[in-house]
């Protein structure tokens, strides 16, 4: 275990680890950990693990009913992002996170942990209340009517076959929901929430030895439990027999294949763990590629319950057909199981594995709080182990390249093992509209018997050793270089007439980001042009660049610069792409982003392919509502229509790439914004062979405006269409506003204490939905406007009331404006987002490229944050209710149930 973390045990059995981690700065992750969760319920609690967690929240000895979510709001961290619980299978995770410059603070997080594991109070009346909740989120999950919740419990009902997992889905029965009595909900807490099952997680900007000091004052006051019920077995047994299962229903779209093949289980802690664990990511990783390159399927390693791990292998079943894609999946596993895998395999996952480990010795210093205090809770519940950065990247190196270097021989004999049929779970989802039909189970054991006997040709790898570009540019230049202000970065104008803006920053020693902005966008096409322009990235996406179709490109990619993305966009008004690599990986960047310019392509194959999956989607009834609505909302305006599977049917690839190409024409036109760890003189001979070598034609273009305008009420629209038993309420209010970096802050602002008072209304007086989603958005382009956007789910019978009721809330805001504390409160979670933007390269590129885009100074929300916040006082806050909260002009959107009357 790694010696940077302070581990121990308190007299009463409770387990804590806690670890002093400067980034980010000024903030802790907390986290109990409790070792029990829905597969330890009797058969008269199912969902109560989950109720538990609920009650967390509503009153323990030292917090009264929501005093803990109003203390966390209060220092400026929000319920649900900074404050949240989770239940799963076999466990229930707490957890929030603390700014550890707020006085107290800290102490009372850890009181907050204590009063979880021995406090929560179980208040009638707040029981009571919190069912319809519960029931609410258990609307929100069963999607589609249900058929997501179907398709699980089918599937986990076969894989963990022979275990109380099984039948013990975290989310419950509806009707032990609605019904168990307070005392039953009461005994699974004080049956199993007992210290000696529990742990403590603080990571963080702290002083450990005050941390332990406090979590013995708070925890280690808990008595020790006497010996109670004794703890059910939870092994999952090991499968002799494939296991087989089909879901047929009319709501599956094109269907889905999940093959599942369980693994041994890993020693934790263990030299040979490590390497067993190395060796199980090499196969995926190996078949992965093969799957990718014959557009099969994926794998992944996952792991549902504890000590049960997968090789989970998962395929869309093209046009319906549920045979041809479980027999693709099949035969790519025999064939891996026949014939193996090849050298140039083995090497391309040597290489992309220790680059991996490599990146992440790099960034050691740079790891999140929250990805290591989610490291020590898996310590706690699976008995592995966090090593040293360094030791991992040591015991990697001798397992990939060391004298006892893992092997063909042993990778092989790995697959082999794996990949036993008597080892699998098969789940295929189907429509009985198919036209393929549906298989019935005896039908899928037919499928694989008779891959099994099957001949399969050895797999024949296909890899390009040739340049990314097969003759690299002549170098431009840098023509002018000056710094921008008080943010200091840096402004190169290239001899092609580019411009490029250059932050270099300390955030993170193994992040390079990229991102590149003109304006122009779809807003350019000609009405013809309409379907080409606004699908060209989405289509070309599947072909790669220059002379590499897009599997080569990525095994490429993969064997040499692994960490390398690029995502080339044409939206309305502009084009561009986002892109990132570590340092070490720049030079592969640019020549990606070269080709991206220079080289797109359209292969006809993936792009078949990408059509067919595309167009099934569109052709639901779910996909046709959003489209009538969408038309309404944009007033019918040709040039704002969603996608229909005729227009899809109308896509050309050769108008597509030609419209693409068009608009990364000219490179005079394009600002490239560049962020992270990187030092400008060492990438300029770079900048200036990729990116000021590119083609300019100095044309000048700019957007036009297409003269989309979103509707306005009063007005309502209601689509009957969803087959489940939830409604969905949408209200959307929009307008015009003076667009500016102040007016931004305010409409920002406003939203989140709509947000909080809504879900106050809806949520906690009147126990009608599980959440409440509040957004708000704004451009200065092509006009001045805003859109606040109210959505929610119910049941269908409260909708209408609930959106009285939310609407009601939104007029008492504007008409009175915010209190006191509701300001003070706002304030403090923008200054603690700044403060953490500050450090954070993804933020300052977004405020980079939004400032540049709508003509600001490039430092503002950055460097002038603080001033910025100033605009957060009453009375503004009270104007921006009353300009961005008219009510009078909402438009109510009602997406029903089919069968349930408006």
């Amino acid at each position: 275990m790694d010696s940077a973390a302070t581990i121990g045990t308190l007299p009463n059995g409770l387990r804590y680890y806690i670890r002093r981690n400067a980034t980010p700065a000024h903030r802790a992750e907390l986290r109990l950990v409790v070792d029990a969760g829905s597969a330890l319920e009797d058969s008269t609690q199912r969902g109560l693990a989950h109720f538990v967690e609920h009650m967390a929240f509503n009153g323990t000895t030292h917090f009264r009913k929501l005093d803990i979510v109003r203390y966390i709001e209060s220092i400026g961290m929000r319920f649900g992002a900074d404050l949240n619980a989770e239940t799963t299978f076999d466990a229930t995770t707490y957890r929030f996170t603390i700014p550890t410059d707020q006085p107290d603070a800290l102490a009372t997080g850890i009181r907050i942990l204590a009063d979880w594991a021995h406090g929560i109070g179980f208040d009638s009346a707040a029981v009571e209340a919190e069912r319809g909740i519960i029931m609410g989120e258990w609307r929100s999950r069963t999607d589609a009517g249900g058929l997501g919740s179907r398709i699980s419990e089918r599937y986990f009902g076969e894989l963990l076959a022979g275990s109380r997992f099984a039948d013990r889905m975290p989310i419950g029965l509806p009707r032990i929901i609605e019904t168990a009595p307070r005392a039953e909900i009461a005994r699974f807490y004080h049956d199993w929430y007992r210290p000696e099952r529990m742990a403590v997680v603080v990571v963080g900007d702290v002083d450990a030895k005050g941390v332990e000091a406090l979590i013995h004052r708070e925890l280690g006051a808990i008595p020790r439990a006497n010996p109670g019920r004794a703890r059910p077995s939870l092994v999952v047994p090991k499968r002799t027999a494939a296991a087989y299962a089909v879901v047929a229903d009319s709501l599956v779209g094109d269907g889905s294949v999940t093959i599942a093949y369980r693994l041994p289980p890993l020693e934790h802690g263990t030299r040979a763990g490590f390497r067993q664990a190395l060796i199980d990511r090499m196969v995926a990783y190996i078949v992965s590629e093969r799957l990718t390159d014959m557009d099969r399927g994926t794998i992944g390693i996952e792991e549902p319950v504890r000590d049960v791990r997968t090789y989970t292998l998962r395929a869309t079943a093209r046009d319906g057909d549920a045979r041809s894609a479980l027999a693709r999946l099949l035969g790519m596993v025999r064939q891996v199981v026949e014939h193996g895998f090849g050298p140039d395999e083995l090497g391309r996952v040597r290489g992309y594995l220790l680059s991996t480990y490599e990146n992440e010795f790099a960034r050691r210093d740079a790891l999140q709080s929250s990805v290591l205090a989610d490291g020590y809770a898996r310590c706690y519940l699976t008995g592995s182990v966090m090593q040293p950065v360094a030791a991992a990247l040591d015991m990697a190196r001798e397992d990939l390249s060391g004298a006892d270097a893992i092997s063909l021989d042993d990778l092989n004999a790995a697959a082999r093992a794996a990949f036993a049929p008597s080892a699998r779970t098969i789940l295929v989802a189907a429509s009985p509209r198919s036209k393929a039909g549906v298989l019935t189970e005896s039908a899928v054991a037919r499928v694989a018997d008779s891959v099994a006997t099957a001949t399969t040709p050895t797999y024949a790898s296909e890899l390009q050793s040739m340049p990314l570009v097969a003759a690299p540019p002549e170098p431009g230049r840098v023509d002018s270089v000056r710094t921008l202000g008080v943010l200091g970065a840096r402004e190169w104008v290239l001899s092609n007439g580019a411009r490029v803006i250059l932050d270099s920053t300390d955030f993170n020693p193994d992040q390079l980001l990229v991102e590149a902005i003109a304006p122009g966008g779809t807003s350019l096409a000609a009405d013809s042009e309409y379907v080409d322009a606004q699908l060209a990235t989405q289509a070309l996406a599947t072909s790669g660049l220059g002379t590499f179709t897009l599997p080569l490109l990525q095994k490429r990619l993969r064997g040499t610069a692994p960490s390398v993305s690029l995502t080339p966009f044409i939206g309305e008004l502009n084009q561009g792409l986002s892109a990132s690599s570590t340092p070490g990986d720049a030079e592969t960047l640019f020549q990606m982003i070269h080709l991206a310019f220079t080289a797109p392509r359209a292969d006809s194959t993936p792009i078949a392919r990408w059509r067919g999956t595309l167009r099934e989607q569109l052709a639901s009834a779910q996909a046709e509502v959003e489209r009538s609505i969408h038309a309404i909302v944009t007033r019918g305006n040709p040039r704002a229509r969603m996608i229909t599977p005729a227009m899809l049917d109308s896509l050309d690839p050769a108008r597509a790439l030609a419209f693409e190409r068009a608009r990364f024409a000219d490179a005079s036109a394009f600002t490239f914004y560049i962020v992270g760890a990187f030092h400008p003189d060492s990438l300029r001979p770079v900048v200036e062979r990729w990116i000021a070598s590119l083609p300019s034609t100095h044309a000048h273009e700019t957007w036009r405006d297409l003269g989309v305008r979103p509707a306005t009420g009063p007005g309502n629209i209601d689509a009957p269409v969803r087959p489940d038993a939830r409604t969905t309420m949408q209200l959307a209010i929009a307008g015009g506003m003076t667009y500016d970096p102040e007016s931004n802050m305010l409409l920002n602002a406003i939203t989140e204490i709509a947000q909080r008072r809504l879900l106050d209304r809806l949520r906690t007086e009147l126990h009608a939905t599980y959440g409440v989603q509040v957004g708000a958005s704004a451009a200065r382009w092509p006009y001045p406007h805003y859109e606040i956007d109210v959505s929610f789910d119910a049941a269908p019978e409260q909708a209408d009331s609930l959106a009285r009721e939310a609407i009601a809330v939104l007029d008492t805001l504007r008409a009175s404006g915010p209190t006191a504390q509701e300001v003070a409160d706002v304030k403090s979670l923008e200054e603690r987002r700044l403060q953490l933007g500050r450090r954070d390269n993804e933020y300052v590129l977004s405020m980079l490229v939004s400032n540049g885009w709508n003509g600001w100074d490039l430092g503002t929300g950055l460097a002038d944050g603080d001033a910025l916040l100033g605009v957060l006082v009453p009375e503004r806050l009270e104007d921006a209710a009353s300009r961005f909260l008219d009510t009078a002009h909402v438009l109510r959107i009602a997406i029903r149930p089919r069968k349930v009357a408006s």
